[in-house]
């Protein structure tokens, strides 16, 4: 468990094993997840009301089954960084792309969702190029 402005976070981290077009599958290896093993990204397509949203993220047990989106991935404002929600907007989970997308990097925040998740992930996304350096 990790902490940042006071709440905790998981960080969990996923490997890219396919693209295609707009479309990336992604696989968790190893130890415990909020998540299925395997992760799918779409590119939004503008079918949504939803506004902000870049991508859409799916979960399944296999890499070739996937049922509704599990939450939209809004963008945040900062390269890298989106965002998004499970639980009706109780839980704030931020998505970090790393590696040209190889790597999906999740941060789950449990029982937390800021009224401004936008303002909230970028200021959590400017802290962490700080700790790295980027």
């Amino acid at each position: 468990m990790n902490t940042y402005n006071g709440k905790t976070f998981v960080q969990i981290t996923y490997h890219r094993i396919a693209l295609s077009g707009g479309t990336a599958i992604y696989r968790y290896d190893n130890g415990l997840t909020i998540f299925e093993p395997y992760l799918k990204t779409t590119r939004d397509t503008g079918k949504s009301k939803a506004k902000w949203v870049r991508h859409w993220l799916s979960e399944s047990k296999n890499p070739y089954d996937y049922d509704q989106p599990t939450t939209g991935m809004f963008n945040s404002g900062e390269p890298r960084f989106m965002y998004g929600d499970l639980n009706q907007k109780k839980d704030l989970v931020i998505f970090e792309l790393w590696e040209m997308g190889n790597v999906l990097k999740i941060y789950f925040f449990p029982k937390f969702y800021p009224k401004n998740a936008r303002g909230f992930t970028k200021k959590f996304a400017i802290n962490q190029y700080k700790r790295k350096g980027d």
